[in-house]
């Protein structure tokens, strides 16, 4: 299986316990004499199996994200992650800088108070399309690297 697949497993495992868990949750209490919609024994066990399979499927992941690298830069694809949330956490921040530039400067008073902006918008949006040039690029990799490695088993 491809890192890819188990990682498609992995949502879809957690989609299953996330619904059983809300069929479980509705049907817990019934009013007294009547029949529960679902077997809760069997909800229960069902519920109890893909955690338990998920838990396995999560270490294999993760086993793989840390040893498997890729070529062009040596990181693993742990490393990948790590540089593609960074770079959208410097995307996000500096959006946020750059909006906050644009901002309508305000007086209290006729000349009393004036604000103005203590960076460049283009300096700053410099920064959020190379952060998101980074995003793209690793996360492009990342998927690359998904789709070519095989699952440690």
């Amino acid at each position: 299986m491809k890192l890819a697949e188990a990682l498609q497993r992995r949502a879809d495992i957690r989609t299953k316990i996330d619904d059983l868990k809300d069929r479980m949750e509705d049907n817990v209490l019934i009013q007294e004499n009547d029949e529960p919609d679902f077997d809760m024994a069997a909800l229960m066990k069902e519920h109890d199996a893909l955690v338990d399979e998920w838990v396995r499927l999560v270490a294999k992941i993760n086993e793989t994200n840390s040893t498997a690298c890729d070529p062009e830069s040596g990181k693993t694809i742990a490393e990948l992650l790590v540089d593609r949330e960074a770079a959208k956490i410097m995307k996000q921040t500096y959006e946020v800088l750059t909006a906050k530039t644009s901002e309508r400067a305000w007086r209290s008073k006729g000349s009393e108070i004036k604000v103005v902006s203590a960076i460049k918008a283009k300096e700053t949006q410099k920064k959020v399309d190379s952060a998101a040039k980074k995003f793209r690029e690793t996360d492009n990799k990342i998927q690359q690297l998904n789709w070519s490695t095989d699952l440690k088993e």
